[in-house]
């Protein structure tokens, strides 16, 4: 294993996240997104552990700590041991929290906060719609709008509108209902976790001014022409 630069730490890994960027990457994918791969490799991104060593100017995280990390560069959290940056990792308290559970937020937290607060600049009591509102990234920003006291829609199906009420949704359309948005007032921001036919719907239902937002590669700018 290669020697700790002095901003990163060494975790003795408990758990490990698989998400769908992972088998994006697998699949070629996101060849336009991430560096190229050098076989053969480990692959994976999201790592929770315990804290065996830490760079020398490394303050915040110490020998000893639970932490879940996303691992930069996708160096190998499908490892024992995985040397990642302090700055994507985060100490979590194991006594309310599983290393199950710590694995499995730092793409999609991540993702969702780089989504708001970064891209968007997300403002008090904007109207913002996520499609694809019960997935994980979906979950999170969700979450996130209504701590920045947005006023949040999600598309979902039926069956998830308890648990997206529950987090704080303001409206949940059925998407199967192809006329769920018939009158509806225009968002100031969509935020496209679906990718294809849903991302080109959504340009319509932004307002003027307002920003589309997608996880799902390079958006079809012809489609958009046509409905804005």
């Amino acid at each position: 294993m290669e020697k700790l630069k002095s901003d990163e730490i060494l975790v003795s890994t408990k758990a490990i996240g698989v998400n769908p960027m992972d088998w994006k990457i697998r699949n070629g994918s996101m060849q336009k997104v991430f560096p190229p791969l050098h076989f053969p490799i480990t692959p994976g991104l999201d790592v929770s552990g315990i804290v065996e060593k830490v760079g020398v100017d490394v303050t915040s995280i110490k020998v000893g700590d639970a932490v879940t990390s996303f691992v930069d560069s996708y160096n190998e959290p499908y490892s024992e041991k995985v040397i990642t940056k302090e700055k994507w990792s985060s100490i979590f308290d194991r006594t309310n929290n599983s290393f199950v559970v710590a694995a499995a937020i730092p793409v999609t937290g991540l993702t969702a906060y780089e989504i708001l607060f970064r891209v968007l600049k997300i403002e008090y009591d904007q109207r913002i719609l996520i499609q694809g509102g019960a997935s994980a990234v979906g979950i999170f920003t969700l979450q996130m709008a209504k701590l920045a006291v947005a006023h949040v829609s999600v598309t979902a199906s039926s069956n998830h509108n308890k648990l997206l009420y529950d987090l704080g949704a303001d409206k949940v359309f059925d998407y199967h209902n192809e006329n769920f948005f018939q009158n509806v007032i225009k968002f100031d921001a969509v935020i496209d976790l679906v990718g294809g036919k849903t991302l080109e719907r959504s340009y319509p239902l932004v307002k003027r001014g307002g920003v589309a937002v997608t996880t799902n590669g390079v958006p079809n700018m012809n489609a958009e022409k046509n409905t804005i």
